[in-house]
């Protein structure tokens, strides 16, 4: 224990985890103010536990050795049948959910454009068959009933639980196995019902292309459990259009919203827009067809894609 002791107090710390996908906590800095109202425990005990040498290996360990013991969660994730592994969601935060709301009501408000929610639900609620029987949830459905009847009457809620749910019932892959992100295919699935809520139309056809065969995502680094691996898709309209993404972030410019140097990385899933980023501008060379907005989280990235085709999206 002394020797081991030794070697994570001396050895560097990491910025960020290959396995897990995410930056790493640094050392907190040391106050008297930190100390006194236990912030710096807090920030040292999550620091500690992110720089453990070895830590990946332990992880595994600890998970192999509950599975056995029948526990089948690890860190918020469950081992689930037909080797998946879901997220576990729950006691999910009203006051979140509520302020979230508010804010699409305050730029409708202000701005008064014609404005959509789409809703994708995880695999939780999809894949619920596949959790373990003791398996502890939210129940989504009804939170985000109640979400939708904090929006404006005037802003149209795009949910694609049915959707998805028919995708998955008649045997095609909606999520990923390891990794909680919705599949590229399962995307496309939406499209006519997302088009339709934006009042656009699809007028091209798409050819599915598989970018990697290999896939292993987040989950089955942050829990320890393994997970086989999973092919990601790209689509190719039938009609392309000549475009130019802006990312603001990285200060760059590109011609494609795919990434060759995501396919390559440690996360083949930023083949999708190279990553998350804070601001990415597209425009194509289709002048007065409107523009689009699109505030989103990682799952949008892959359906982004099917906006820029000619007739839909000028900037």
């Amino acid at each position: 224990w002394i020797i081991f002791a030794a070697v994570n107090a001396f050895a560097p710390d990491k910025e960020i985890s290959l396995s897990e996908k995410r930056a790493l906590a640094a050392f907190p800095e040391v106050s008297a103010a930190g100390i006194a109202d236990g912030t710096f425990s807090e920030k040292f005990e999550t620091w500690a536990a992110d720089q453990l040498v070895g830590r990946d290996a332990l992880v595994k360990i600890r998970t192999g050795l509950g599975y056995l013991s029948g526990n089948p969660l690890s860190n918020d994730v469950y081992k689930c049948k037909e080797g998946y592994l879901i997220e576990r969601l729950y006691n999910a935060d009203g006051s979140l959910t509520g302020s979230t709301a508010e804010a699409v009501n305050g730029l409708y408000a202000k701005t008064g454009v014609n404005t959509v929610f789409v809703c994708v639900p995880t695999a939780q609620e999809i894949l619920s068959d596949k959790l373990p029987a003791a398996a502890e949830v939210s129940d989504t459905e009804a939170l985000m009933d109640g979400f939708y009847g904090k929006l404006d009457s005037s802003i149209k809620v795009c949910d694609l639980t049915e959707t998805i749910k028919a995708f998955s019932d008649s045997g095609e892959q909606a999520y990923y196995h390891s990794d909680h992100h919705w599949t590229t295919p399962c995307a496309a699935a939406c499209m006519d019902d997302v088009f339709s809520a934006l009042g656009i139309v699809n007028g091209t056809g798409w050819t599915q292309l598989d970018v990697c065969a290999d896939f292993k995502g987040s989950l089955s680094a942050k829990s320890g459990f393994s997970a086989g691996t999973d092919v990601i898709s790209v689509y190719r309209p039938g009609q392309e259009t000549a475009y130019v993404v802006t990312d603001e972030s990285a200060r760059e410019k590109r011609a494609s919203v795919y990434s060759l140097e995501g396919l390559e990385s440690s996360d083949p899933y930023t083949v999708f827009l190279g990553g998350n980023s804070g601001l990415i501008k597209i425009e194509t060379g289709e002048a007065g067809k409107g523009r689009l907005l699109v505030f989103k989280d990682s799952y949008f990235n892959c359906f982004l894609p099917f906006l820029i085709i000619p007739g839909i999206l000028d900037s």
